[in-house]
């Protein structure tokens, strides 16, 4: 008994949590199982019964003994006590009322809760929950017991100890206080060590329990106060982790953390809500190759073969993930073993994936798999075993011949493979073939620094954005980018210096495949791709080969049709792209349908896209047809002010007839007259006619009919006008009405007017400090791009003395002269002995700034980096929730005249 556990230590294990393991396999085994999920009401009928009965024996021992009670409350209220945590343990997991119910759930985990004594269910639900999602994780998994625990309860006698306690009275003691303890004071939550969820099937638990290690190397541990800061914090800590990710989806859809939220939780789901987040999940990322792969694991595991199939047809040949074609020959080689053409299928889908995801510089287990299959294929007679021997043959030459990361090994054995065959006739063949053998084994070592860099898993997500790739930074992103540039010009380059055009395409096609599965956002490496088709179009084209050269046409269509199906359906760009390309092979019908692709988005601005339909309808069917397009664009309430310039101007200069352009121009003045850019336009049509007094006009009537905020550039562009046709007085004129519209910005001011009317284009009369000293101010951009420092004239702005020399305000001094930062200056003091959180440098020992000191105390020790790991997600939880403090500004003096 008192035998002592020899064990200082909880033991790791780093396999699969076992338990969503083993329910795949049963379900696997028996589907029929299924049929007994559900909501169970019978715990609904006889709880009040057990509760009530409870409410009894407290009244009928109100005036018994110390001992009658105290034997009556150990055997049977405990005894009862004990079925009602089981009855809160089953409810916590919504069995009683389903997971739809979650009000009617809660009030009965209350009610069931009464005769414990202490209010135990909301905690129990939550941390409980955590405990099923976390199983084995030792800074989650609240079921686990505490380092002390393990440490007190290490030998027979102190476990009986604790059962005996842990049964004892209605408090359920030591578990449910450490859940109480949790819920009042707030549960600390700290970085997780490892890769991932920790198993320990025996160790030092108590009673069995799982137990990972609970000494780590070193914790960060940090109190988490929302679960009892507030009451709308306190709801979202009691909120399903679904739930929250549901939330988080739908404000951003394309945050991928959330989404792995939601795949690790389809462990717990029905089949059919988790094939709805799936299907949601390829929708959303159909290009991910990984996220594709976990689905088709999911419905082979419930052997849904017929689905496996149509989701292999949806993204096989779009998605040229290597383990998704892995995958698909696994699937085939599995399921296909009983058919009686099998090895002639197995034979079409090796080479099948060899087409697509051979040239891949990983792709040597595809080759290697498709050798030993042949190899195993039974020869019967001559024939036959001589058409083996060519097909393995065939084979090992085509590898041996691809740069691979494994080539030698692949060399090697076609070696051993034909002195096999005919020792007199192998060495004629292989040194045919060694020529082949050492270009590839050299590309493959180029090929494996070219792409050492680039990432290939992470899922497509718009460019910036905080999830996915872009979340190390626009710099990462940039700079993978201009990694697989990098390849797409190695590929083009032909490093094996084949003279084979089609094989060159493949090679660099491959590589631009590749990258749309992590770039596919970004349009420009859809229409390098595009262009690089075409150009290979064109060369076979001029080459003669008509049959190739309309097959990369027609894959130059193919591709700019999967950009416009699916990650670049938003993208104007694209379609336009694809327009003309499909009008230069006189494909018009096929450019409407285009154009009516993009215009059927609604959630998107249809300006451009009718400007663009106007342009083609009028260069390939003549200007009746872009009337048409612009009377139906006119018609669409989404339509913006830009096509009724387009087809003013279109009706200018092609069917020369200006009244009709007026005409137009005016239309479109009555529905856009408060735009400043159309008025603009108009001002620049008329000024081309040297209409004179219609401008006039127009400038009048955009001023009267403009807020004084938005006329202040037509206001400059009217003195400008003035000041080439008019004569002084009508200057004067448009001056003094300037005035009196804003009188704080202008009177007093007479050398700003003398500006206005003297200046041309960025050309100025007085040298860039004479316009600071004056606090000149203008709403023209081509001189605020020019004078950076002159601030934007909006009405009431005042101008404070420190923007006379510096522009709009004091803090851009610093933009014109570096001033040092005056907080970190401290006397030259060396110091032997370096104090921690300091700076030793031969100059001195130097304190290191706040917000360097507050990073690093947030940071994991050193000794992290060798194991145990830090989790990923809870690091960088702390990082977000990290208030880095403010830096202090020195203070200045204010700019003074002397």
């Amino acid at each position: 008994m008192g035998a002592k556990c020899t064990r200082t230590e909880f033991e790791y294990t780093y396999t699969d949590e076992p338990h969503a393991t083993r329910r795949k396999q049963i379900l696997a085994k028996h589907p029929e199982v299924r049929e007994l999920y559900g909501p169970d009401y019978t715990m609904f009928l006889m709880m009040p019964f057990i509760v009530g009965f409870q409410v009894w024996m407290c009244w009928l021992l109100r005036k018994c003994s110390w001992p009658i009670t105290f034997l009556a409350a150990y055997v049977i209220s405990g005894t009862i006590n004990q079925s009602l945590m089981l009855a809160v343990h089953e409810n916590s997991h919504n069995t009683v009322f389903g997971a739809k119910r979650s009000l009617w759930t809660r009030l009965f985990g209350m009610f069931i809760n009464l005769p414990i004594g202490v209010p135990i269910y909301i905690s129990f639900k939550k941390y409980h929950g955590d405990h099923h999602t976390f199983l084995g994780h030792h800074a989650k998994d609240r079921d686990l017991p505490h380092p002390i625990e393990a440490k007190f309860f290490d030998r027979p006698i102190t476990k009986v100890v604790a059962l005996m306690v842990t049964d004892f009275g209605p408090l359920g003691f030591p578990k449910v206080w450490i859940i109480m303890g949790d819920s009042i004071q707030g549960a600390p939550v700290s970085y997780g060590v490892g890769p991932g969820p920790r198993h320990a099937p025996g160790g030092a638990g108590m009673g069995g329990e799982r137990a990972p290690a609970a000494a780590a190397a070193h914790n960060y541990h940090q109190v988490d106060s929302s679960a009892s800061a507030s009451g709308n914090n306190y709801s979202l800590h009691l909120g399903s982790r679904i739930e929250r990710a549901e939330k988080s989806i739908a404000e951003d859809p394309y945050n991928v953390e959330s989404w792995a939220v939601l795949v690790r939780e389809t462990n717990n789901m029905m089949e059919d809500e988790a094939r709805d987040i799936y299907e949601r999940l390829v929708n959303r990322f159909p290009t991910c190759g990984k996220y594709w792969k976990i689905y088709i694991d999911f419905e082979i595991k419930l052997q849904n073969y017929e689905l496996v199939e149509k989701l292999f047809q949806r993204c096989l040949t779009k998605v040229l993930n290597l383990e998704l074609w892995k995958s698909y020959l696994a699937y085939v080689r599995e399921t296909k073993s009983n058919l009686p053409n099998f090895k002639e299928n197995m034979a079409n889908a090796y080479d099948f994936a060899l087409e697509k995801v051979g040239t891949d510089i990983m792709a040597y287990t595809i080759w290697n798999d498709y050798l030993v299959f042949l190899k195993g294929i039974e020869a019967q007679g001559t024939y036959a075993e001589n058409q083996k021997i060519t097909a393995v043959r065939r084979i090992y030459q085509r590898g041996c011949a691809t740069p691979l990361i494994n080539v030698d090994t692949l060399w090697k054995e076609y070696n051993s493979f034909e002195n096999s065959v005919n020792h007199l006739l192998a060495k004629k063949i292989l040194e045919e073939k060694t020529r082949d053998y050492i270009a590839a084994r050299k590309v493959a070592k180029e090929y494996e620094a070219v792409t050492r860099n680039l990432v290939r898993n992470a899922p497509a997500v718009p460019p910036g954005h905080r999830s996915g790739l872009a979340a190390a930074g626009v710099a990462e992103e940039r700079s993978q980018i201009e990694h697989w540039r990098r390849y797409f010009r190695w590929e083009k380059d032909n490093p094996l210096k084949s003279e084979d055009q089609l094989f060159i395409s493949r090679r660099v096609m491959y590589a631009y495949e590749q990258c749309l599965l992590v770039f596919g956002h970004h349009p420009d490496v859809w229409c390098e791709a595009c262009v690089w088709l075409e150009n290979v179009s064109r060369v076979l084209q001029q080459k003669g080969d008509a049959a190739n050269a309309k097959s990369f046409s027609d894959a130059v269509a193919n591709l700019f049709e999967r950009a416009i199906s699916h990650l670049m359906k938003h993208n104007h760009l694209m379609y336009f792209a694809y327009a003309d390309y499909e009008e230069s092979r006189m494909k018009l019908p096929r450019v409407h349908q285009i154009y009516e692709r993009a215009l059927a988005v609604e959630d998107l601005d249809p300006t451009l896209v009718y400007i663009q339909f106007m342009k083609f309808a009028r260069r390939s069917e003549g200007i009746k047809s872009a009337r048409a397009v612009f009377k139906r664009a006119r018609e669409d309430k989404r339509s913006g002010a830009f096509i009724y310039v387009v087809a003013a101007l279109i009706e200018f200069y092609c069917s020369k007839d200006q009244n009709i352009a007026y005409k137009i121009f005016e239309l479109g003045l009555r529905k856009h007259q408060n735009e400043t850019c159309y008025i603009t336009a108009y001002l620049d049509f008329l000024s081309h006619l040297n209409d004179q007094n219609n401008t006039r006009v127009l400038f009048e009537k955009a001023l009267s009919s403009k807020t004084p905020e938005h006329s202040l550039e037509i206001w400059e562009n009217y003195i400008t006008f003035e000041s080439l046709c008019g004569d002084l007085a009508s200057i004067q004129k448009v001056e003094k009405k300037r005035m009196s519209a804003f009188p704080d910005v202008f009177e007093g001011r007479e050398a700003k007017m003398l500006i206005d009317r003297y200046k041309f284009l960025d050309l100025i009369p007085v040298t860039e400090a004479q316009l600071r000293a004056m606090q000149y101010q203008t709403a023209l951009p081509h001189l605020q791009k020019k004078f950076k420092n002159i601030p934007t004239l909006t009405p009431g702005t005042p101008m404070s003395s420190a923007t006379l020399l510096y522009g709009d305000d004091i803090s851009s001094r610093s933009q014109l002269y570096p001033l040092p930062d005056t907080t970190q200056m401290i006397p030259f003091k060396p110091n032997r002995t370096p104090v921690p959180e300091s700076l030793s440098v031969p100059g001195g020992d130097f304190p290191l700034p706040p917000a360097a000191v507050s990073l690093l105390r947030k940071l994991p020790p050193p000794n992290c980096f060798q194991g145990p790991f830090v989790v990923l997600d809870e690091f960088m939880k702390q990082m977000l929730n990290w208030n880095c403090p403010k830096r202090q500004t020195p203070i200045r003096e204010e700019a003074r005249w002397d």
